[in-house]
Order: C-alpha cells, then structure tokens, then sequence
C-alpha cells in the first residue's frame, strides 16, 4: 500500500489555506466605510466654561468629534431618560473606540443659574459621568447665541403626547448635534434610542473621514 501523502500535500488543504491568507489579505481593501454627513451649519467657537469655571479655548472643538446636547439643571423624568440612553451610547464608543476613541459628550445647561460648581453635584447625583463629559454652562447671553445658531440645523424630533409640553417648553433637550473638528454640524438627532444609535454611526463616520485626510 502506497504511503500516505502529508495532510499539508492534500489540494483541498492547500487550497482552502490559500483562501483564507487571500481573503485576509484583502479584507481591508473590502471594508467599506460610508460617507459622513453633510455640514449643515458653522460654529466658530463655543463662549461657554466648564463646570470649574475655566473658559473653554478656542481650540475645544478641535480637540475631538463632539456629541452636543442640552439639559436643566431642574431635570425631569424626560430629561433622565436621555441620560440613560447617553450613558448607553458611552458605553458602545468605549467598546468601539477605546477611553480616548476621539469623541465626546458635551452637554450645555441651557438655563444657566450662575453655579458653574453645581453641574458636577447634578451629574454625580444621577450617577452621570463627571470626568468623561463635559459640562457646560456661561452667560445666559452666549447660551441663547449657541442655540440660536444649532435651532436651523435639521428638523425638531417630533413631539410624542407623553412628553409633549416638556419638549414644547425645551425643544432642544430631544436633540443632539455632531460637530466635526472644524466646527461644521452634521446634523440634528433625536436623543431617543433609535437617534442615539444613528448617532454612534455617524460620528464615528465624521472621526473616520477626520483621521484619513
């Protein structure tokens, strides 16, 4: 009886290997990664402080792919539930990204009460993030200059009936706003589920485009 050829002679071996070294191979030039959003308006720079009281540089936007949103400090059942959905979306760029993947989450007092100090007692009272987020706050002035310059961007999520007087009184306590490094809005999301999973796409879409130019 003849001698059996080594399992690493059999064609079927040496063809199914070759096929995974090819398909590994050119697995990355398959990878297709879609197009960010478009720039839909312009910030400049953000007049606001962090809750120490230090002025937020000119630079800030430069710095990362920001998350922007809006809360109260007199927050309501609503207003928490975004906050748990926020704290879902942290947790899936920390698994996708890393701790410092390159985007964050800034959230801006949109009525200020002139304690800058307090935003950090509020987030850690809802077991928010104090480190991670930054909180936002300024003159009521450059609140409403920052607001006045987002409201354009993109249609105001629609108003359901549990929360609708809520979202009447605060309608941009529903959105949220990607801003690139350059300070271009790519656009206007609701702060529910469904627009926080759109928003976990698409900002890493807008730091993939930033990182390959």
């Amino acid at each position: 009886m003849a001698d059996k050829k080594p399992f690493w002679k059999n064609p079927w071996f040496l063809g199914g290997f070759c096929g995974i070294v090819f398909l590994t191979l050119i697995r990355p030039f398959m990878r297709h990664v879609p197009e960010p959003p478009p720039v839909f308006a312009q910030l400049s720079t953000l007049s606001l402080m962090q809750a120490d009281g230090t002025p937020l540089d000119e630079g800030y936007l430069a710095e990362n792919v920001t998350i922007l949103g809006f809360f109260s400090q007199d927050c309501d059942t609503a207003c928490d539930e975004r906050f748990a959905v926020l704290m879902d979306l942290q947790r899936e760029l920390d698994f996708a990204l890393g701790d410092d993947g390159g985007i964050r989450i800034s959230l801006v007092d949109h009525r200020p009460e002139g304690n800058p100090a307090a935003l950090h007692e509020f987030a850690r009272a809802r077991g928010l993030h104090v480190q991670r987020w930054d909180w936002l706050t300024g003159t009521q002035q450059n609140v409403d200059q920052l607001i006045d310059a987002l409201e354009p961007v993109g249609s105001p999520p629609e108003l359901d009936d549990e929360n609708e007087e809520i979202r009447k009184k605060t309608p941009l306590l529903a959105a949220v706003f990607i801003v690139d490094q350059d300070g271009g809005i790519r656009g206007r999301y609701a702060s529910d589920s469904r627009g926080l999973a759109e928003v976990f796409h698409r900002s890493r879409h807008v730091l993939f485009a930033a990182n390959t130019r």
